[in-house]
């Protein structure tokens, strides 16, 4: 994964898109080969974000989606009012 791409930064606008679905591999393909290609990319992602872990990397997306949300939820407010 982490050879694909010049630097982590060109692959952070994709981490909250990319994790998730990385993860969904790792724990629900049959193909072993499969699941270790989606594993080793998903940790270089998680490195490449800045992360210490794939859980602590879920965890920021989620977070940060939320903040994301909450924001455009008071501009949609405020622009009612």
């Amino acid at each position: 994964m982490s050879r694909l791409v010049d630097s982590p930064n060109a692959v952070a606008p994709f981490g909250p898109l990319l994790v998730p679905e990385l993860k969904k591999v790792v724990e629900n393909v049959q193909f072993e080969d499969i699941r270790d290609v989606a594993l080793s990319a998903l940790q270089a992602l998680t490195k490449a974000l800045g992360h210490a872990d794939v859980e602590a990397a879920m965890s920021a997306i989620m977070r940060e989606e939320a903040e994301k949300a909450e924001a455009e939820q008071r501009r949609i407010e405020e622009a009612l009012n």
